[in-house]
This record gives structure tokens, sequence and C-alpha cells, in this order.
């Protein structure tokens, strides 16, 4: 069995890194991207795969 797969979009390099490290601590494997349309355009790449993500962590405010 595969780990749960997330996305973390944040705009803020420390914060994603943070959350990142807490993430894949816990089992997660990680994706990470640094604004709104990247998360957006990562979801809709992995919706023509077999594994697609369980979990999108986001910021409120960002660019894009």
């Amino acid at each position: 069995m595969s780990e749960p797969r997330i996305i973390i979009a944040e705009d803020e390099e420390e914060m994603r890194f943070s959350l990142s490290l807490i993430m894949k601590c816990k089992g997660y494997e990680v994706t990470e991207t640094n604004n709104g349309k990247e998360a957006l355009q990562t979801l809709i790449k992995s919706q023509k795969s077999d594994r697609q993500y369980d979990l999108l962590i986001c910021d409120i405010q960002m660019p894009d």
C-alpha cells in the first residue's frame, strides 16, 4: 500500500518547508507548490494518472 499523497500550496518558503517536513515525518508523500495556480495544475495532471492526491493544504492569501 502506498503513502497518502498531499499537496501543500504555500507562497512563504519557510512555512511550506515546515509543513512539508511535518507531513513527511507523519508518513505522507508531499508535493510542494508556490501558489494556487501551480497546485491546480498539479491536481489536473494527477487526474490522468492512477495515483491521485488525498489532501490539499492551501494558504488562503497568495498570488495566482
